[in-house]
Order: C-alpha cells, then structure tokens, then sequence
C-alpha cells in the first residue's frame, strides 16, 4: 500500500466544459451597449428558444449553461468536465486515504482481529474502488473525445469492409481498438510512453477485476487477486500516468493544477 504524495501532484483546476475564452473587446462592446431590462419570466420564455443560454462575464469568458429542471424548479448550471470531474474524485479519495491514521493499518497485521478489521476494509477498499472506476473512467473519456468529430473508421474482414463513425466508435470499439483508431486517425500513439502506458494498462486491469469480478468458486477466498491488487496500487503514480495521458490525448489545458495556492499536497 503506497499513499505518500508527490510533489508534483496537486489538486486539477475544476475546468467548466463549455468554458471559452473571447476578447475583452467584446466584453467592452457589450458593457457599452444600451441594457436591457430581462425579467426572470422573460429569461425563462427566451430559455425556450435558446435552449442553452450563456454567460459572458466580465473577466473574458463566455461559459453554456445546460437547463436542468427538477420538480417544478428550473436550473441553469454550467456542467464540469467529466473528464477533470472523474480525476478529481479519484484525486479527493486518494487524499483522505493518505490523510488517515497510518497506524490504523497496522492492525491489519493482527489475523485474529477480524472484528476490528471489518471498518477498515470496507472503508480502503470502498475508497480504492471509487479511485480505480472514477480514474478510469477519466481514461475512457479522453478516448472518446480523442476520436475526430467527423472520423469514419473502415476496417477490412474476410468478405466484406465495416465502417464505423465516431458515435459507434464511442458505444462499441474496445480500449485497445480506440487507441488504434485514434492512432490512425491522428498519428498520436501514448504507447511510444511504455512506462507510463504500464500504469494506465494496469490501472485498466484492476478496473475490468472491480467492474466484472469473477470468484474462486473452489477455494474459500473468492478474489485473492483483486484485494491484493487493491493493497500494491501506487495511487500518486497511478493518478500523475492518467494525467500525463489525458493531456496527451486531449490537451495540455484539460487537466492542470489549481493555481488558488490552497492544495494541501504541496
């Protein structure tokens, strides 16, 4: 079990999805024009027209705001991007692991003290689990936005040629074949990074052993493996590889630490 910190690792920037940038020109032009008195009734009856209104603030960024209606109540949010979203609650799990009380692990060591360890576990191991599928799933994301808009992937059989576009892609191509797809279509292949391709392809197994968990019917310990696993991952590394792929695939500007100089793993 590894829970130390790295220097490098600091809590993800929490990046709006539909957060751009536009020139303080436009800003000003805007703040110069003739206001316009906007009721909540009249931003609700405009809602319906422009089904994702936006907001334009006066430090130079324009953000989309998703409707989202609840009961007789309606919001207007603008939505997180699930890739930073999914890295940073793997990144918030790991934090509390790393911040609880090391010496209660060492129980562990006691085999008779089952009781005692029941707490435990449920509590490393849920949060284990929720690092591993919400990191992954950053990973899954990436892949998919990785694929161009407009890509149709052919792929040659025995008597005819299939083509996918990027939506099939994205519902039914596996890990692997989104990696050569994504290879073919842009040239960009983090397999030419094997060491840090190794956590990411571990990262990967250790998912698939959570989401789909076989057992041992013949022995009384049903996943030695995966609790094993569970206890060896090296979360700081495991979460740094995730970064460096996502940035890889989808940008330098996705992931990228807060600059609010409140991160407490400095």
């Amino acid at each position: 079990m590894n829970l130390k910190g790295d220097p490098k690792l600091k809590h993800p920037f929490k990046r709006l999805i539909s957060e751009i940038e536009v020139s303080q020109e436009f800003v000003k032009r805007l703040e110069n024009s003739e206001p316009q008195k906007v009721t909540e009734k009249d931003f609700h009856q405009l809602s319906k027209s422009f089904p994702q209104p936006v907001l334009i603030r006066s430090s130079g960024t324009m953000v989309g705001l998703t409707p989202v209606k609840v009961g007789n109540q309606k919001y207007f949010i603008p939505e997180p991007d699930p890739i930073v979203l999914n890295y940073n609650i793997a990144y918030e799990h790991w934090r509390s692991l790393r911040d609880a009380d090391p010496a209660q692990f060492a129980k562990l060591q006691n085999a008779m003290q089952v009781e005692d360890h029941r707490n435990l576990l449920y509590s490393y191991c849920g949060r284990a689990i929720t690092f591993i599928t919400s990191l992954f799933t950053a990973v899954e994301a990436t892949l998919n936005r990785a694929i161009p808009s407009d890509y149709i992937h052919v792929r040659i059989e025995t008597k005819q040629s299939v083509s996918r576009n990027k939506q099939q892609l994205m519902e039914f191509a596996s890990f692997t074949d989104k990696l050569q797809v994504i290879k073919a279509a842009t040239g960009k292949d983090f397999m030419k990074h094997p060491l840090q391709y190794e956590k990411i392809n571990k990262l990967k197994e250790l998912r698939d052993m959570i989401i789909h968990p076989k057992d041992a019917s013949d022995q009384l310990s049903k996943y030695p493996e995966l609790y094993s696993r569970l206890f060896r991952i090296h979360f700081a590394d495991t979460l740094l590889a995730v970064k460096a792929f996502v940035n890889y695939y989808a940008g330098e500007d996705v992931i990228r630490d807060c600059d609010c100089g409140m991160t407490k793993n400095d």
